[in-house]
């Protein structure tokens, strides 16, 4: 199986662009968690207790989108890095069967 360069490239760039997207909306995120405090809502105790059940799944899912990013980096780390290790691998063996080749008088 072959596989261009080119392609590896684009899907390497993929990923990276899409953990930048969860990152920005991470960030956007954020902003929201930070306007849930009791300058924004009222003090009154159920919504209170709502404020706080509401900050804690935003910061949840804020927890969540910051691991997918972290992850989508990764996964762009390694297809890169695997996609490097069997392009070295492919010379090395071209090489040696360029050798191989030679001593036998091809």
């Amino acid at each position: 199986m072959q596989v261009e360069q080119e392609v590896v490239d684009s899907r390497v760039q993929r990923l990276r662009e899409q953990a930048k997207t969860v990152d920005n909306r991470r960030r956007e995120l954020a902003a929201l968690v930070q306007d849930q405090g009791a300058q924004q809502w009222s003090a009154a105790t159920p919504v209170g207790a709502y404020v706080s059940t509401l900050r804690a799944a935003l910061e949840g899912v804020q927890a969540r989108l910051g691991a997918m990013q972290e992850a989508l980096e990764a996964h762009a780390d390694n297809l890169e890095g695997s996609a490097s290790s069997m392009t070295q691998q492919d010379e090395v063996v071209a090489d040696s069967l360029a050798a191989l080749a030679s001593r036998a008088g091809y």
